[in-house]
């Protein structure tokens, strides 16, 4: 449910309706105003279950319908932000000398309102909600966190999709298994295992465990893996260490594959 709605016209019709709300409700669901989307309009509902108060607003733009319960206080602080106390929010947030935590800017931002005639936030809250909203928090993660922080958070564009169909891709590797002992001279060695693993349902299909990671492991491991399936895949992946270079060149992965 997505819709576009003017800033100015929300923020007149929630100061209309949230005259009835009671600072004492004994009801946490009454802090609440309700919205309600059917077609292009947007119903906001309040109540103090004695007295109920709709105004109506229509949308700019709607996506979907149903109804949703927004935090009335935490709503409205964030409304009454002027686009220049949002700037200086952010600001505050960004600034390393000196750094400030979030009680500080509230505490800085609320002294410098009177001078600047913006309403001042109500509580720490409801500034870390605004700070924490979707569109807002690009602006001021890189400076807190760090740029890598924020590319790896806001800039990955590529997702991996797994196939949905059983066989349609297997993959192989090694790994070294926690498992240590000694040999004949007592020298303390460990193991490894190659698997091979079926990527749409993740089902364990064949193994082989070996020292090395070798053609001889993969081979064995594959040949479980088709027996177990009773099937060849669609494609397999794998990296190019180990023995994938000779299964290559042998052309083994080719003839167990389609692709």
């Amino acid at each position: 449910m997505k819709f576009i709605v003017s800033r100015d016209v929300l923020l007149k019709n929630l100061s209309a309706v949230s005259g009835v709300l009671s600072t004492n409700n004994t009801m946490p669901i009454l802090d609440n105003f309700l919205f309600t989307i059917s077609g292009n309009m947007l119903t906001v509902t309040a109540s103090d279950l004695d007295s109920t108060i709709s105004a109506s607003i229509e949308l700019i733009e709607a996506e979907g319908e149903g109804s949703v319960a927004i935090p009335s206080k935490i709503l409205l602080d964030t409304l009454k932000l002027t686009a220049e106390a949002q700037q200086r929010l952010i600001a505050l947030k960004r600034c390393k000398v000196p750094v400030y935590t979030d009680s500080q800017i509230f505490a800085t931002f609320n002294q410098e309102c009177e001078g600047k005639g913006w309403k001042p936030l109500k509580s720490i809250r409801s500034l870390k909600t605004w700070l924490e909203r979707a569109d807002i928090e690009p602006l001021w993660h890189d400076a807190v966190y760090g740029e890598m922080s924020a590319h790896q958070k806001f800039d990955r564009r590529h997702k991996t999709q797994l196939p949905t169909m059983r066989d349609a891709l297997w993959y192989g590797d090694g790994t070294k298994l926690n498992l240590y002992y000694r040999d004949e001279d007592g020298k303390v060695r460990t193991t490894s295992v190659y698997e091979v693993i079926d990527a749409a349902t993740e089902v364990f299909l064949g193994f082989c465990i070996s020292d090395t990671e070798d053609y001889e492991a993969q081979y064995m491991a594959y040949r479980m893996a088709i027996q177990v399936s009773g099937h060849k895949p669609y494609e397999i992946v794998h990296d190019n260490q180990g023995g994938h270079k000779k299964a290559n060149s042998s052309g083994m992965l080719d003839k167990i594959c389609h692709i």
